[in-house]
């Protein structure tokens, strides 16, 4: 029995996430760039990444944001 956990098996879901937000319709970058005024494109950028590859932006989110609380805390010592 292949481990469930193993490094394969969340490389491909990695890569599949990917490849799903390089296939999203909405919520790319390049919108948001194009209007960088217009808050709906914004927010679509994180609601439909989590959408289209919630396994991928699930571990984006879980580094990302322990890493800023450090540095804004870090920020506010010195």
């Amino acid at each position: 029995m292949k481990n469930e956990d193993g490094l394969d098996k969340n490389t491909s879901k990695f890569k599949a996430d990917i490849e799903a937000l390089k296939a999203m319709p909405d919520g790319r970058p390049a919108d948001w760039l194009k209007k960088p005024w217009d808050m709906h494109h914004w927010v679509d950028m994180f609601v439909e990444s989590g959408r289209a590859a919630n396994y991928l932006m699930g571990h984006v989110w879980a580094v990302y944001v322990p890493v800023s609380l450090v540095l804004i805390v870090w920020g506010w010592v010195d």
